[in-house]
């Protein structure tokens, strides 16, 4: 038994979870049954003929046994580990499409005396997927803790176990993680930890059982003592997950642990930039995109060119040496957002929230992320990417390099004109922002894929609209 890394398995279903279970597989029926005769009424109404109504049951029946095999197959009635809603709707829709085609699949073999013809059966597809996905969203809100969140027993008391607890107890904690105590291990030192310390190792499993414990956190930095790895592994043979705590951290915060890494969670991070995605597919998912984009975002550049040059003397265009991927130098170019020669006097400087150097024309810009479109030729050009790491300034990364651990691993991927960072912190004032920025990058890059890209484009368009400004 290892310390997992990655991703977990579902605990073992106690008797109220398979109730729970139970009662959402049930709801799914009901989708099933609402959305074909729902299929039934439309398409009659448009004059297609309309099967009787003991055909339509039987429709709905055989909907409901294929989209429930989808489902199962999907583990979409396990809710642990934590998933977004984008992530969430993929997967319904993806479960139900796949027990469609089996569907469709099954008319090829029965013929005429199927009971629901293949459009009725797609357009069920389409009205019973936001069904079975308000389901899921109420059972994560509302469904039994064991089962929808995770309920946290620490093993160690030692720093890297503080950082954590910190860290959930002081604003990083949105998926609502129970902490329910520490247990201490031999030679740890006995003083105040942020949460209750509840025994000592010798107590671990039998505290487990009793709390309803679903994940363990081995705090300690491997490798542990025999007695730790068998306090583990018989907790992980109960249906505990059993986390390293750079794992823990990642899951729960939402972010990388900087400071507290060891050299498996190093290595992985190596790795994540090699994954086929990351490698290839991104690359035809920016282009495809951006193509897209351009039209419109020609139009918007064109108007905020000619804004810029009416109301602010000077360029229309702003450019600067930025370091992109593997430390490549490149020309960074945006719409022009304030005074001319800014930084004259000063040298590079952090910008502010209420920077005084900012025009009025580029504090619009700036909160509707309008200056940033002319990013997308870098995008062409294979300098940036949609989402990434926002690209810094060589005077700054040389800075930060030498005083911030892990930093220079931003540079393992193509920079972004948006990014998991720019969509969860604010501008940097300090260090202290940029190392938070650091973990939320370090965090996109072990995670990096399509799902997670796709999240973080939907949010940045909320960003826009809500004119809530590039961080």
């Amino acid at each position: 038994m290892r310390l997992v890394e990655h991703a977990h398995p579902a605990p073992t279903v106690t008797s109220h979870g398979g109730s729970f279970k139970v009662l959402v597989l049930v709801a799914d029926v009901m989708a099933a049954a609402v959305a074909v005769w729902a299929a039934h009424w439309l398409l009659s109404g448009a004059g297609q003929p309309a099967p009787s109504a003991a055909m339509t049951w039987s429709a709905a029946a055989v909907m409901a046994a294929c989209w429930t095999l989808g489902l199962i197959t999907g583990r979409l009635y396990t809710f642990r580990p934590r998933r977004s809603s984008l992530v969430w709707a993929l997967q319904i829709l993806i479960c139900l499409g796949g027990g469609t085609l089996l569907a469709v699949a099954l008319s090829f073999f029965v013929g005429s005396s199927f009971p629901f013809d293949r459009t009725r059966l797609l357009l069920a597809t389409l009205l019973g997927w936001p069904l079975c996905y308000l389901w899921r969203m109420l059972a994560v809100r509302f469904g039994p803790a064991y089962h929808v969140r995770d309920r946290l027993l620490l093993l160690g008391t030692d720093d890297r176990a503080r950082t954590l607890v910190s860290n959930l107890q002081h604003g990083h904690n949105a998926q609502g993680a129970e902490i329910l105590g520490a247990v201490r291990l031999p030679g740890e030192p006995n003083d105040d930890f942020p949460c209750s310390v509840l025994g000592e190792l010798d107590d671990c499993i039998s505290l487990a059982s009793r709390l309803e414990a679903n994940v363990l956190v081995v705090a300690p930095t491997p490798p542990v003592t025999a007695d730790v790895m068998h306090c583990a592994a018989h907790c992980d043979a109960m249906g505990i997950c059993v986390w390293s705590m750079e794992t823990a951290f990642e899951e729960l915060t939402l972010r990388a642990p900087v400071f507290h890494v060891g050299s498996v969670w190093e290595a992985q991070l190596e790795s994540a930039k090699r994954s086929r995605y990351a490698t290839r597919l991104k690359r035809y998912a920016d282009v495809a995109v951006t193509l897209l984009l351009m039209p419109l975002a020609l139009v918007l550049i064109g108007l905020c060119a000619l804004l810029t040059k009416l109301l602010s003397p000077g360029p229309v265009f702003y450019r600067q040496e930025r370091v992109g991927k593997d430390g490549q130098i490149f020309d960074f170019i945006k719409i022009r957002t304030m005074v001319v020669d800014a930084e004259k006097h000063t040298g590079p400087v952090w910008a502010t929230a209420n920077d005084p150097r900012i025009t009025p024309l580029g504090r619009l810009l700036r909160k509707t992320r309008l200056d940033e479109l002319p990013q997308l030729f870098l995008v062409l050009k294979g300098d940036m990417s949609l989402v990434g790491p926002r690209p810094e300034r060589p005077f700054f990364v040389e800075q930060f390099s030498r005083e911030i651990p892990l930093y220079e691993r931003r540079l393992m991927v193509r920079p972004g004109i948006t990014g998991w960072a720019q969509i969860h912190h604010n501008y940097d004032r300090n260090t202290d922002d940029v190392i938070e920025k650091l973990r939320y990058d370090l965090y996109y890059i072990r995670r990096l894929s399509f799902s997670l890209d796709l999240e973080i484009l939907i949010k940045t368009v909320g960003v826009m609209l809500r004119t809530q400004g590039a961080h």
